[in-house]
């Protein structure tokens, strides 16, 4: 079953023609392997990390496709925003209205 694992994942280490399995991890900012061990139980271990990479990969990508349909929306809702206060401004000046500082307010009639 060994033959399956690929070799060339930092995990596994090949010395005198045995393999042993080590799961690497950060502790103190520094990378650290632990030795997980040899044979069926390494590759027990090894299995477990394979599925463990997978679905992190899966929920990364979920992730990712959730923030893509996020953004969408939020441009379309900013496109919107920028529409109802262009067509909200067009509808103050028509009405007689003016903005001051920022504040609309109704113009004053000299007669």
């Amino acid at each position: 079953m060994l033959s399956n694992i690929s070799h060339t994942i930092m995990a596994w280490d090949t010395r005198n023609g045995r393999s042993y399995f080590y799961r690497p991890i950060w502790r103190n900012g520094k990378p650290r392997r632990v030795y997980c061990g040899t044979g069926a139980a390494a590759e027990a271990e090894a299995q477990k990390d394979a599925e463990r990479r997978r679905e992190k990969e899966t929920r990364r990508a979920r992730l990712l496709a959730d923030e893509t349909r996020v953004a969408a929306a939020e441009l379309i809702l900013f496109q919107l925003t920028e529409w109802t206060g262009t067509l909200a401004s067009a509808t103050l000046l028509l009405a007689g209205h003016h903005r001051h500082h920022g504040v609309w307010r109704r113009k004053a009639f000299v007669s």
